[in-house]
């Protein structure tokens, strides 16, 4: 140790030195007492103890042997470990429990970490993998499953992913890139390798679902009813725009309805009424013996078996017919008309022959008697008690006693429940016949009363005797029964004058003769 000339010792035995050169060896051991540099240079091999330092250059070797706090190191070569080792790329510096050593990071214990570092790659084109680990906490390794990779540029998950929760605000791609439009659902392409489309709801396979969601719904609008395409199976579902159901109104609309042979359509608790195309009807006879079916097997059967009647009520027009029945070719059979003149109508051939009428029947042709015989000229339809027949009049005149008597050996009453009428009306009353004016009896008006107010004249050549006409007086004054080429006597004279007949006045018109009258009745002069 040399230049003692920046050097002081005090009274308390403190020793200060401005600058101290070692060229051998220091030795040092001041009773554990410690020793503090401000700056030290080592340029040799050194072995230290507990070191304490702010600035420790070492430029070859330097070995630490006790504790050492250090505020900056700066290696610029290699930094060995316990073992003398200068550890691989990518290694880190780990204390294995008794000194450090260089290890793999994968079999580093990151201890209580939360946090890594992040560096941003969103624009990378490279296909990475996703990190885990084992438990949501404590010291666990972090892992990547290489079925599982991520590609930032694309924002792509590659491979099969199992989430809990999925909260997308975006759109969803499928494995061609779509994203479907609205309405269509994701489906697996079951490709090899997996893969995704965007496909409508009527392309669904529904698996091996044998359940659906219901949900009651009573609105009034007309809704489609679905249907598949077979009993079992993975089969999609269908729905036909013809095919239609109101929940509110409970009505269905088929469009058409198609039944098999010998299905029915059943109506009523108990199948009261049943309509069906069927062979139940085969070999089957009516109450006389007579097939039914004429020796065919296949009909058309409505059959009504519940309480009360089978009626059919129609608000189809009288011209038409409000009920038809035809045969193949288009020929009327039976035609029942609606309405005020509601009637019925038979035909043969498509041709009428018998139809209702307002004052009893219509016959188009003959009527055939119990010998299918329509008669002969002159001939009338008689009953035999059980039968009808037709049979010659046996030579008597058609007046109203052999008419009537025909049939029976003695005289036969009429009896009428209505009016018995001739040419001039009903022959229990005098009809009325009106005039307003100057009037001349005619042939029509025999046994009629003329009802006038004006002046009447009897004609020659018109009359026969016993015909007889009466005339009342309706107007407020006097009225002439005038004579043109007869003779007209008031009763019980021989006086042949024109009459006058009072206001309110009545008066009878007898013929007893070619052109000879007599006149007799109340305000007559």
């Amino acid at each position: 140790m040399t230049d003692f000339v920046n050097s002081s010792f005090s009274p308390d035995g403190n020793v200060s030195f401005q600058n101290v050169y070692i060229y051998g060896t220091l030795y040092y051991d001041f009773d554990d007492k410690d020793i503090t540099f401000k700056s030290l240079n080592v340029t040799g091999n050194s072995t230290l103890g507990d070191l304490t330092v702010n600035n420790f250059n070492v430029s070859v070797d330097a070995k630490v042997t006790g504790i050492t706090t250090v505020n900056n190191i700066e290696i610029t070569g290699t930094l060995k470990d316990g073992d003398g080792d200068t550890g691989s790329a990518g290694q880190v510096l780990s204390f294995d429990g008794t000194d450090l050593e260089w290890i793999n990071t994968s079999s580093a214990n990151v201890g209580s970490a939360s946090k890594v570092g992040v560096n941003l790659d969103s624009d990378s084109t490279t296909t990475m993998y996703l990190t885990f680990v084992d438990s949501t906490s404590g010291n666990e390794e972090i892992r990547v499953d290489k079925s599982l990779t991520y590609k930032p540029s694309t924002g792509s998950f590659l491979g099969i992913a199992t989430f809990t929760n999925i909260h997308i605000t975006a759109g969803v791609k499928d494995t061609s890139g779509d994203v479907g439009s609205s309405g269509q659902v994701l489906s697996a392409t079951g490709t090899v390798g997996g893969g995704t489309n965007w496909i409508n709801v009527g392309d669904i396979s529904a698996g091996t679902a044998s359940s659906i969601s219901v949900t009651a719904n009573s609105a009034n609008k007309d809704q489609y009813i679905p249907f598949i395409n077979e009993t079992s199976g993975t089969q999609q579902v269908r729905a036909d725009a013809g095919l239609k159901y109101n929940p509110n109104t409970d009505t269905l609309k088929p469009g058409r309805i198609s039944l098999a042979d010998d299905d029915e359509i059943r109506f009523g608790n108990g199948n009261d009424l049943k309509i069906s195309h069927t062979m139940d009807l085969s070999g089957q006879n009516d109450v006389n013996g007579d097939s039914v079916l004429a020796g065919s097997n296949w009909c058309s059967l409505i059959e009504d078996s519940g309480t009360g009647p089978l009626i059919f009520k129609s608000d189809g027009g009288p011209s038409s017919g409000a009920f038809q029945w035809y045969d193949t070719g288009w020929r009327p059979i039976l035609k029942l008309f609606s309405g005020t003149g509601a009637r019925a109508a038979l035909y043969y051939a498509g041709s009428e022959k018998f139809i209702t009428t307002t004052d009893g029947v219509k016959i188009t042709g003959g009527i055939q008697d119990k010998d299918a015989n329509l008669g002969t000229s002159g001939q009338i339809l008689s009953s035999t008690g059980t039968q009808l027949d037709w049979i010659d009049p046996s030579g008597e005149s058609d007046t109203l006693d052999t008419v009537c008597d025909r049939g029976s050996s003695t005289n036969q009453n009429i009896t009428t429940s209505g009016s018995l009428n001739d040419a001039a009306g009903n022959v229990r009353e005098i009809v009325n016949n009106t005039k307003t004016g100057v009037y001349t009896l005619t042939a029509n008006d025999v046994g009629e009363l003329i009802n006038t107010n004006s002046n009447v004249t009897i004609p020659s050549g018109v009359f026969s005797a016993g015909q007889a006409i009466t005339i009342y007086n309706n107007s407020s004054g006097n009225i002439t029964i005038a004579r043109s080429g007869v003779t007209a006597y008031s009763v019980g004279t021989s006086t042949n004058s024109d009459k006058t007949l009072a206001q309110k006045g009545v008066a009878t018109v007898m013929c007893v003769s070619a052109n000879t009258f007599v006149v007799i009745g109340g305000g007559l002069s």
